[in-house]
């Protein structure tokens, strides 16, 4: 049974025993002697106990049980209703906590879209950063290209310019030489002839292979020893000149080698040939001219050269020298006549012994040339098993480097994982704590009175100031160097550790601007956010109105100590300017905060027809706000 029904019970065992002690102290109870009681005695007694007075004391107890029965009924109504009370209020306290919980979902969520929201513009910032520097890559690259083409172009066209001068005053100077020929003809001194030495032939020999020149029935070769450019002229028996300007003639001859038209080589020839049977019998003349002294190291004048000639097989040598301005000098002349059968049949059998030299020559040269390519190849084979080997070697290190650099990366994805479980865990725990502070807050609401006289007098000490040069210069730098603008109204905040100050600047409208909140409703913006881990000594926070953006009314500024980070020599109290730029006008203020002191109110000023000064401490009133205030800002959520 229910503790309603034993009370029940009780509450009627008690009225029936009150009867009962009523009846008796009433005296409608007689006790008699049993030992005397009689047939009548117990009749009388009988009849009394069914009489008048019985019924009385019966309908009394009815009705003081039907008072008690109400009662109790009552009260039972009263425990439902208070039961009922109970489970609604209960129901209440339940949908305030989920309300509560909801509440803290939603700014989770809010801070969660707007950490997203600033990675994707981050994302796209950058983007669009790259793709700037892309283009601006490809513009330089096509100007560079550009450039590089009309250079081209330009060099190109100087070449062809210089050749075309060089072609007419070969022209001039062959109108000269003519004339000076005719003058010259008998005054000119033939040089000595000499035996051509096997080393002068090799030599010859070399430089002609290396420059694609050809051996013939008759050959006319100049070699010299420096960068300067001398020209080799050959007059054949027409009368006809063979030179740089005139390299193919009638008479079947070629100068096919024209060197150090450009400084090129250090060892260049010239030859001018005619091939078996195309030379013309009759007198031929040697010239040699110092054209151009090129401004080469090591190229000196009077430039040394040798003239050997091939006449039909007979050969001979010529040397001597020139510097650059002396005239063209005739080295010497030589006929060609028509050979008899016998000198023809000896100039074949010297042509077939020498052809046979060559292809003894050319065949030991190829069985050597074979010999160094078996061995050549023979090195690069075992240079490509070594190779092949070092490239295994090579790909089993860069496989066990793989393997290493999984395995590290497995570990700092693992402890990236581990520290980020820490940090919604420390964050959870700071969540908790920023809640019970403001449990304990509203709890010790009754020393409110004690601490916002505190803050008034706290607020007192900050008083404005001319903004000196170099604060001024210290502050465009700081916001320089974190991206921060420069707009119609701006109120920055500076410090120098690596503390986690945070500026808070209340709209006109009633709208708090800060790290939680750092695009207003108000058009002001919280641009640089400074320290929310600690990453620079020199830090600034700056909220900035673009021009024509700030509205008119009450502006109020407030400074918070978040956090203090634990880095060297980062102490409190922490010492802050405050620089506010109203439309041109700047006012500093210069005050200090240690962490756990309430959030500080700077100043205020107004925006509107007349700009007053800005105030250094709050008005008359005020301090209750910056207390409730002080109490919003330990509900706010964690710093992005």
């Amino acid at each position: 049974m229910g503790a309603g029904e034993w009370m029940m019970i009780g509450v009627l065992g008690l009225a029936f025993m009150c009867g009962v002690w009523v009846l008796i102290i009433r005296g409608d109870v007689d006790k008699p002697d049993r030992r005397r009681l009689d047939a009548n005695d117990y009749s009388r007694f009988s009849r009394r106990r069914t009489g008048p007075e019985f019924k009385e004391a019966r309908k009394e107890i009815e009705q003081r049980l039907a008072i008690v029965s109400r009662r109790n009924r009552a009260r039972s109504q009263a425990q439902m209703k208070i039961a009922e009370a109970e489970l609604a209020r209960q129901k209440r306290i339940d949908a305030a906590e989920a309300a509560l919980r909801s509440e803290e979902l939603r700014l989770k969520e809010e801070q969660l879209n707007a950490e997203r929201e600033r990675m994707e513009e981050e994302r796209r910032r950058r983007e669009a950063e790259e793709a700037e520097l892309q283009a601006e890559e490809d513009r330089r690259r096509r100007e560079e290209e550009a450039r590089l083409n009309a250079e081209a172009a330009e060099l190109e066209s100087q070449a062809a310019e210089a050749e075309r001068i060089r072609q007419e005053e070969l022209a001039a100077l062959e109108e000269q030489r003519q004339a000076e020929l005719a003058a010259l003809a008998e005054a000119d001194a033939m040089l000595e002839a000499q035996e051509v030495d096997d080393e002068t032939t090799a030599e010859l020999r070399a430089r002609l292979e290396a420059a694609g020149g050809r051996i013939g029935d008759v050959n006319v070769s100049l070699m010299w020893n420096n960068y300067n450019d001398l020209d080799l002229h050959v007059v054949c028996p027409s009368g006809e000149r063979l030179h740089g300007g005139n390299r193919t003639s009638a008479c079947h001859g070629e100068l096919d080698v024209d060197a150090n038209v450009k400084p090129e080589s250090k060892k260049p020839v010239e030859n001018v040939v005619w091939d078996i049977g195309n030379a013309p019998n009759g007198t031929y003349r040697v010239y040699v001219h110092h054209y151009k002294k090129h401004k080469k190291r090591g190229t000196k004048d009077p430039t040394e050269f040798k003239v050997i000639v091939n006449a039909g097989g007979t050969f001979t040598e010529y040397n001597s020298e020139l510097s650059n301005g002396d005239p063209i000098m005739l080295v010497t002349d030589f006929e060609m006549r028509e050979r008899t059968p016998e000198e023809e049949e000896a100039y074949q059998a010297e042509l077939a012994e020498a052809e046979a030299a060559r292809l003894a020559e050319e065949e030991g040269a190829a069985r050597k040339e074979a010999e160094e390519e078996a061995a050549r190849k023979e090195a690069e084979e075992e240079a490509a098993r070594l190779a092949e080997e070092e490239e295994a070697a090579g790909k089993e290190a860069e496989e066990e480097a793989a393997r290493l650099a999984e395995e590290e990366e497995a570990a700092r994805k693992e402890a990236e994982e581990e520290a980020a479980r820490l940090a919604e865990e420390q964050r959870q725990d700071d969540l908790a704590a920023a809640e019970e502070q403001r449990l304990a807050e509203i709890a010790a609401a009754e020393a409110a009175a004690e601490q916002r006289e505190k803050d008034a007098v706290h607020q007192a000490q900050v008083e404005a100031e001319e903004v000196a040069e170099e604060t001024a210069r210290e502050l465009r730098r700081r916001l320089e160097q974190a991206g921060g603008r420069i707009g119609d109204v701006n109120i920055s905040l500076m410090w120098n550790n690596f503390n986690d100050l945070d500026l808070h600047v209340v709209c006109p409208s009633g709208e708090r601007i800060h790290g939680g909140n750092r695009l207003s409703q108000c058009k002001g913006e919280l641009d640089v956010d400074a320290n929310v881990k600690a990453e620079t000594k020199k830090p600034v926070e700056n909220v900035v109105w673009d021009v024509g953006d700030a509205d008119d009314g009450l502006y109020k500024v407030y400074v918070h100590h978040y956090k203090k980070h634990k880095k060297r020599r980062t102490k409190d109290p922490t010492e802050f300017k405050l620089i506010t730029g109203v439309k041109g006008e700047f006012k500093e203020y210069n005050s200090k905060l240690s962490h756990g002191e309430p959030i500080l109110l700077v100043t205020e000023f107004t925006l509107g027809d007349s700009i007053p000064q800005p105030s250094s401490s709050p008005p008359e009133g005020e301090e209750s706000q910056v207390e409730d205030e002080a109490l919003d800002t330990s509900e706010n959520e964690e710093k992005n």
